[in-house]
Order: C-alpha cells, then structure tokens, then sequence
C-alpha cells in the first residue's frame, strides 16, 4: 500500500509500506485460539496417557509465536521516497539506508523476473535503488505510474524560463 503526502507544490513524499491483514490485536487474538485449542488437544493426550504431548505443544507454540513475531517485523519495513526540485530520495527502514538521485536524471525502470513479476527501480548514472519490492504487482505499476508522473512534473517546474 502507498500514502502520498504533500508538503507544498515541489515537495511531495510517497510511503510505501506491506499490507497486513491483522492488526496486532487480531493476531494476539489468533495466537491465542491456536493455544487454546493446541493446549486442549495435549491435556486430552496427556489424560489418555501421552505425557509427551504437553512437552511437544509448548514447542509447536513456542515455534509458531517466534514465527509471527517474524512475519510482524517483516510487516515493518517502510520505503519513504522524497521528491523536491532538488533531489529525489530514497529511505529505507528500518536501518535508514538511503539513496539520493537527481530529479533532472531520475529514471523508474521496471525489470522483469523469471516469474512474470516486475521489479521497480528508480536510479541515475549507474545507481538504483528498489522499490516495493513488498509490494503486489498492481501497486507496484500504479507507483511507477505515479512517480514517472511527479518527476516530469518536477523537470518541467524546474527548467529555466
């Protein structure tokens, strides 16, 4: 999913951060259904004699919490590109990697995969940067749209009268 935020005529920021079909409640929630049941289903096991079964269900929910805390942070990148008549950036986080390009030789490049998907790059003299990569394809063609759209909007603004 993308925002678009404008700061003023010549300086706008597009946020580009992964859909989530949870939020934290409702994954909270769905955790602990899964325990619930997993844990009825071990008692019932260790009451007919397995007493493995509660050892093996802690695990199975120690393993499933760890992977959803995996897939919740994965849910926290974010990609902020700023434009302005002076450069064009790119951050990344979290880990704040940044890229910065000239609006004037900014290009969005779209490069195909084996697997029919489209990568979306954005660069200049060499230099590129990915965007969206998190991304379902249709999103990822509406930012391109929408950003080859603002840097000529941008490049027209800012040439000389």
């Amino acid at each position: 999913m993308y925002l678009e935020r404008w700061f003023s005529p010549s300086r706008i920021e597009l946020v580009l951060r992964p859909n989530r079909s949870l939020s934290r409640r409702g994954l909270v929630g769905f955790y602990l259904l899964v325990s619930t049941a997993s844990l009825a289903v071990a008692a019932s096991s260790a009451a007919q004699g397995n007493v493995f079964a509660p050892y093996f269900a802690v695990a199975e929910l120690s393993l499933l919490a760890f992977c959803l805390w995996l897939v919740w942070k994965a849910g926290e990148r974010e990609e902020r590109i700023l434009l302005s008549a002076t450069e064009v950036e790119v951050v990344r986080e979290p880990g704040g990697q940044r890229f910065q390009f000239h609006p004037f030789w900014a290009r969005i490049f779209e490069v195909p995969e084996e697997a029919g998907r489209r990568r979306l790059r954005i660069g200049s003299h060499g230099r590129f940067a990915e965007l969206g990569s998190f991304l379902p394809d249709a999103e990822r063609e509406e930012v391109a749209r929408r950003l080859r759209a603002l840097l000529a909007e941008l490049r027209v603004s800012t040439l000389p009268d």
